[in-house]
């Protein structure tokens, strides 16, 4: 039979670095341990793409030690389809649920994902009052709400925390 060759193949959904990353792996290099925690969470996101169990547990390995409060909405905004590190996630959560006020304060906090947002009000526990997290979620939804000629409208505002609103 005859080898069908292709001149070029195209992967479009890995940044340059992560791809070299992904393929130094592949090729029996662990160099996971050098990475920038940016890195090595985008190179943790295409394990978990192309089911490279290997390097999805090194990786587990190498993060989660460097995840502070200061550093978790990296691995909030970027790993959250992650789901099979989970040392990573324990330490995460911890973070959430036990340094609550300092998440919420956060200068990021504001600006992630409907996704992230969902993640931290669903936990089991926080370590604020109920109504800090509303407070939280309010900033985060007046953050998001799409202004109308500088003002954001009150339906806006509910249009967006809804979804939240049976978490808190």
């Amino acid at each position: 039979s005859k080898m069908r060759h292709e001149k070029e193949m195209s992967i479009t959904d890995l940044e340059p670095d992560t791809f070299k990353n992904f393929l130094v792996f592949l090729y029996g290099h662990d160099n996971t341990s050098s990475l920038q925690l940016e890195a090595a969470v985008s190179l943790l996101c295409a394990a978990e793409k192309y089911d490279v169990e290997d390097l999805k547990s090194r990786l587990d390995d190498v993060i989660t030690p460097q995840v502070t409060v200061d550093n978790v909405f990296v691995v909030l905004q970027n790993a959250l389809v992650c789901e099979n590190a989970p040392k990573l996630w324990e330490t995460v959560n911890e973070i959430i649920q036990y340094r609550t006020e300092q998440v919420f304060s956060h200068t990021e906090f504001p600006k992630v994902s409907p996704e992230v947002l969902l993640h931290i009000v669903q936990q089991e526990s926080l370590s604020v009052p109920e109504i800090d997290v509303w407070r939280a979620a309010l900033n985060w939804a007046t953050h998001q709400a799409q202004p109308v000629e500088g003002v954001i409208l009150a339906e806006n505002l509910r249009l967006t925390i809804l979804p939240f609103l049976k978490h808190i």
